[in-house]
């Protein structure tokens, strides 16, 4: 049941990968509903950030009780497609270091130094 011994879903890797900067350097295009405004309060975002990685080390810690292979959940995509717990956690969390290095290019260096 840990973490340990969880083995992703051929399809789970497949997302996961293509959304990993460690693996994937392609660019990738935001879906429509998901294209952020251009004029943004940049420390509201990171503490927003911030909140939500809070929330999902939360889940992660939660999800110990439980069998990351046997809960299947729905992507945003399409409710026809439904990934192993643990591999939404594994993609969850490529996608938040896609969005981390995306900040490193894009903010100031003084916004970075004060998170």
């Amino acid at each position: 049941r840990s973490a340990v011994s969880f083995r992703s879903s051929w399809l789970g890797s497949y997302f996961t990968r293509s959304m990993d900067p460690a693996t994937s350097s392609r660019k990738m295009k935001a879906f429509k509903g998901h294209i952020p405004e251009r004029d943004l309060d940049a420390p509201a975002v990171i503490a927003e950030f911030i909140q939500q990685q809070e929330t999902l080390l939360k889940l992660i810690r939660k999800a110990r009780q439980v069998d990351l292979r046997a809960i299947r959940i729905p992507i945003s995509l399409t409710s026809l497609i439904r990934l192993k717990l643990g591999d939404v956690f594994q993609f969850l969390v490529a996608h938040d270091e896609r969005h981390l290095q995306q900040a490193k290019r894009n903010l100031p260096q003084e916004a970075l130094s004060k998170v």
